[in-house]
């Protein structure tokens, strides 16, 4: 886990997440360079180096493919690691408002206990249902593509095992262009809210309770105030968790398929120089430069399947926790 710590901790110090904009643009753009560098090397140089004999325009293209792969590798991973921070602040304001919950359950506000009982329960059974959907989002695409991937990722951050096990998930082009048409789909239900929204919700919730001991209090009032502050919360962890794994997908989604399609331009360009169809030397550095951002990129997915996995064990942890405190506000309510 130590790569994934090391990571998270140096990009905090930059600051804890992007603006939203400047995520939603930054994805975009990495899901069209995505595309496009898919049609280079699958269609244009190919035709350029064997039907057409352009050995200046395919080396020039293949120029343009290292530079965009360098591009989507540097965007997809800050992408995907933003995400995953995101996601722990949003796990960390829940386990403050667990906290908060517990506190106020500790004191005895006499006819308050009752209610505030009640509405813990509305919160935990929220809290449960929004961390359940947000694990069936597309299961199917996620157990054939995913997470035969991160098994691997978290062993290993060796690009050529990885690749190995990339070369099986994307047996032809059709499952490849299938899986950059999904990524660019996945982008585009990917509108998320700022975890500034359930910052001010934790806020307003501790406040709320840490007046539920005072005399002076109108308890109907603030039964009120701290249901209607529960409702907003559970929509807004709703929305930013479900985006967050739709976006996760499409970051993951998106270095699979860069690695596996500079597997098959690293093959391509090894077979023009045995066939002779393009000049040695720059083919040779191609193929280095190739390489280097494979590497890259199997270090990356090695990072993000380790914060995924850390994720996924702190959900499970708080449904834990959850069900045993619905079980102890239904008792009390």
């Amino acid at each position: 886990m130590a790569g994934w710590l090391t990571r998270k901790f140096s990009t905090i110090l930059k600051g804890p997440y992007w603006l939203y904009w400047k995520e939603r643009s930054e994805g975009r753009n990495a899901v069209i360079l995505l595309i496009h560098l898919r049609r280079f090397v699958l269609e244009n140089i190919p035709k350029d180096v064997e039907q057409r004999h352009n050995i200046d325009k395919a080396l020039k293209e293949q120029d343009r493919v290292e530079e965009d792969a360098k591009k989507i590798v540097d965007k997809g991973f800050r992408l995907g690691f933003n995400v995953e921070l995101n996601q722990e602040i949003a796990l960390g304001i829940i386990r403050k408002i667990e906290k908060a919950f517990e506190t106020a359950r500790a004191r005895n506000h006499g006819k308050l206990d009752a209610k505030l009982a009640r509405i813990e329960v509305e919160f935990q059974q929220g809290l449960l249902k929004v961390l359940g959907e947000g694990e069936k989002e597309d299961r199917e695409i996620y157990f054939k593509y995913l997470e035969p991937a991160i098994k691997i990722a978290e062993k290993s951050g060796d690009h050529k095992t990885l690749m190995a096990d990339v070369a099986q998930l994307f047996k032809t082009k059709e499952d490849i262009s299938r899986l950059a048409v999904m990524a660019f789909r996945w982008e585009a239900r990917g509108v998320r809210k700022s975890v500034v929204s359930l910052e001010k919700d934790e806020r307003k919730i501790e406040g709320l309770l840490s007046k539920a001991g005072s005399k002076k209090i109108n308890i109907n009032k603030l039964a009120a105030n701290l249901r209607e502050a529960v409702k907003i919360i559970t929509v807004h962890l709703r929305n930013e968790f479900r985006t967050s794994f739709v976006m996760w997908k499409r970051d993951f989604i998106l270095t699979l398929v860069m690695l596996r399609l500079m597997d098959l331009e690293e093959a391509k360009m090894e077979d023009f120089v045995k066939r002779h169809l393009m000049p040695r030397a720059p083919e040779l550095k191609n193929i280095s430069d190739i390489e280097s951002i494979k590497k890259r990129l199997a270090e990356d997915l090695h990072v993000l399947a380790q914060g995924f996995r850390r994720l996924i064990g702190e959900e499970r942890e708080l449904e834990g926790i959850a069900n045993q405190d619905l079980n102890r506000a239904k008792r009390n309510a």
